[in-house]
């Protein structure tokens, strides 16, 4: 008889038991040191290399970049914008020459404008010497804008043609010849100015070195004083018996030509020489040539309104200088009770005196002199 085996039913999968060693549980999902924490520190490590990058390449690379492309520009600018040069009004302060070209060498005179004609037109500066000039709009030319001004010209009353004067005085120069004037600048004593004239309620128009004009107040007082200090210090000049200019004033200009005389043969007596005869032989030389010749010294004084402006020790006469005309020196002296010739002679005893017109207009119209 056979046996027959019975089947044998299949046996449930049963999952093996999780097996535990102290110390390390695999799947725990808490576990520190599990795959979840190692990507964490890897993102945080390649976030630093990435910044640490971005540090570098501005710090050490972008500047070059930039250096070689220029660099970075702080505004937008537009290529095609032109800066164009503002037309300007302006007054002629005097009159004033219109040249061909911005300059005034080389250049042609084309016109001119009259005291107060307007000029308008765009200021450029020459290329030779840097002035500024004013392009008439009119394409007539050029003018030199130290001739012009930006305020209509007032009406003078006495015209001084640009006279240069010597202020005698400290004064403020305004800007225009009014009571709400604004100061421009302080004048001290002795500064001498280009005066274009006195306007009608009386102030000293001024041509500035710079272009245009500026104001001193009490003008004929202010050019009254600047006209005595043109003509310097006042001098001392009394009359001796024989009608020869004298005084301790006059002496010691005098004393100033026989001094520079001296100077002049002490140079050559302490100059080198070979010898005691070549020694000799210039002094004699050099007084030889002084002998016959006339000395001069130009003067800046004055006496009771007059201008002195030279002395000159001649081989035997002297003579003192005056910048005025003759009458108008003899007229001083007679009314200071010298009796003056209507030729001009002085009394005097042994040699001729005289109040006369110069022979030297390089230093006056006048010659006050006396000798043989």
């Amino acid at each position: 008889m056979s046996i027959s085996a019975a089947p044998i039913s299949p046996t449930p999968a049963v999952p093996p038991e999780s097996v535990s060693i102290p110390g390390y549980a695999l799947d725990d999902p808490d576990d520190q040191d599990g795959p979840g924490f190692n990507k964490l520190w890897i993102g945080i490590g390649a976030a630093a290399v990435l910044v640490l990058a971005l540090l570098y390449y501005f710090l050490f690379i972008a500047d070059d970049i930039g250096g070689r492309e220029g660099g970075t520009p702080t505004a937008q600018t537009d290529p095609e914008q032109v800066v164009t040069a503002e037309t300007k009004l302006f007054y002629a302060n005097s009159a004033a020459n219109i040249r061909d070209a911005a300059s005034v060498e080389g250049s042609k005179i084309t016109g001119k404008l009259k005291r107060g004609d307007e000029a308008k037109g765009k200021i450029i500066a020459s290329e030779k010497d840097g002035d500024q000039w004013l392009e008439l709009e009119d394409g007539r030319g050029f003018v030199n804008l130290v001739n012009l001004s930006e305020n209509e010209m007032p009406v003078l009353a006495t015209d001084l043609a640009r006279k240069s004067i010597t202020l005698g005085g400290n004064v403020e120069l305004w800007n225009a010849p009014a009571d709400d004037a604004v100061i421009m600048d302080r004048l001290s004593k002795g500064l001498t100015v280009t005066a274009s004239g006195i306007t009608q309620n009386d102030y000293i128009e001024i041509i500035l070195k710079k272009g245009g004009v500026g104001y001193i107040a009490n003008g004929a007082s202010v050019l009254a004083e600047a006209g005595k200090a043109a003509m310097g210090p006042p001098i001392a000049i009394k009359l001796d018996p024989n009608g020869c200019a004298a005084g301790p004033d006059i002496k010691a200009l005098f004393d100033q030509i026989y001094a520079r005389q001296a100077a002049q043969r002490k140079a050559i007596e302490d100059a080198d020489y070979p010898n005691d005869e070549a020694r000799d032989a210039a002094l004699t030389k050099f007084e030889n040539g002084q002998e016959g010749n006339s000395r001069f010294l130009k003067v800046q004084r004055s006496f009771k309104g007059l201008s002195v402006t030279g002395i000159a020790q001649h081989y035997e006469s002297q003579s003192v200088y005056f910048a005025d005309p003759p009458e108008k020196v003899r007229e001083v002296f007679r009314s200071l009770g010298v009796k003056v010739g209507d030729d001009g002679q002085l009394p005097s005893r042994e040699i001729y005196a005289g109040i006369d017109p110069s022979n030297n207009p390089a230093y006056g119209k006048t010659d006050l002199g006396c000798g043989v």
